[in-house]
């Protein structure tokens, strides 16, 4: 049984960690997609908008997009349930990461008038100790998994040095230095 209960305590973490990665990138791919637009005047007049709210309007504003994406995931799961895997799979990623994506968006834009609300903000603090702990619970597991890639990582160099006078594996070894390259000019 503690098994069991500790299994589904990491579960828990792992999803509201990979919650937290969508809520991060996804909303920073949309925040920069914001920046992107050329629309000053349309995005100046939406920023007053916005500031004018009293919060609970912008709560209402923060909630819609959950209110109507969530029906996705239960059509994603109708999918699953009539073995259409590959559609039920692609349209629940896309709800999770689109709905993650607007919130964070949303968030950010209204993040003064959403913690202006005594019980917003206390809910607020609460996600933030539950991310730190789940952060904590996982973070043993994830340095196992880390030190195995780094080995895998040592093992393949070793193997790549082993058999470095092969035409292909020299492509490979200067495809992986250029990808290297690139990902820190980056």
């Amino acid at each position: 049984m503690k098994q069991l209960t500790k299994f589904f305590w990491f579960t828990l973490a792992a999803i509201f960690l990979i919650e937290a990665w969508l809520w991060e990138y996804v909303g920073g791919f949309l925040r920069w997609l914001y920046d992107i637009i050329p629309l000053a005047a349309l995005k100046a007049a939406l920023a007053r908008s916005l500031d004018k709210l009293p919060a609970p309007l912008a709560l209402v504003i923060f909630v819609i997009p959950i209110i109507l994406l969530e029906p996705l995931k239960v059509v994603a799961i109708w999918l699953l349930g009539h073995h259409h895997i590959v559609w039920g799979v692609l349209t629940f990623c896309f709800a999770e990461a689109f709905t993650a994506g607007i919130i964070a968006f949303l968030f950010d834009a209204l993040r003064d008038k959403l913690l202006s609300m005594p019980w917003f903000f206390k809910l607020y603090e609460w996600v933030l100790r539950v991310n730190a702990w789940a952060h904590e619970l996982v973070r043993p597991y994830k340095e196992k998994i880390l030190a195995a890639m780094a080995e895998f990582r040592l093992w393949v160099k070793e193997k790549l040095a082993a058999h470095g006078q092969s035409p292909f594996i020299r492509k490979l070894i200067a495809l992986r230095e250029l990808v290297r390259r690139r990902s820190k000019s980056a």
